[in-house]
């Protein structure tokens, strides 16, 4: 290691010199060139997000699921649930026919305010 490092300083490839770098006080460490360059890094925001339908595949029912990174469905092999969530299950009229949902029981008012013909915990 000391070998190479001598061939780099003996080239002039090495040299000591002073940088000026962004600093926080409160962290007492410099930010990292990344962060320096990104003018609104801090800035709140609002991520772009997707529902998707999953159909079931033996039965006629669908899955409802929730990302914000739609570009990684055509990969996906499983969907995720959560243990504290309660799911339920709702039919409801659409495009002539009755359809069946999956989903959280606490997001049914909001995607089906008006068109719920059933609803059923699981």
């Amino acid at each position: 290691m000391w070998w190479v490092f001598r061939q780099l300083w003996d080239r002039g490839l090495i040299y000591r010199d002073y940088k000026v770098v962004h600093y926080s006080w409160r962290l007492s460490t410099p930010y990292s060139n990344f962060e320096a360059t990104l003018d609104d890094a801090y800035r709140e925001r609002e991520d772009p997000a997707v529902v998707a339908r999953f159909k079931l595949e033996d039965d006629d029912c669908h899955l409802l699921a929730w990302t914000t990174t739609p570009w990684t469905l055509p990969s996906n092999m499983a969907l995720a649930v959560g243990p504290e969530i309660t799911y339920c299950q709702v039919q409801c009229q659409e495009n002539g026919r009755e359809t069946r949902y999956i989903l959280a029981k606490q997001l049914v008012s909001e995607w089906f305010p008006r068109r719920v013909l059933k609803k059923s915990l699981l």
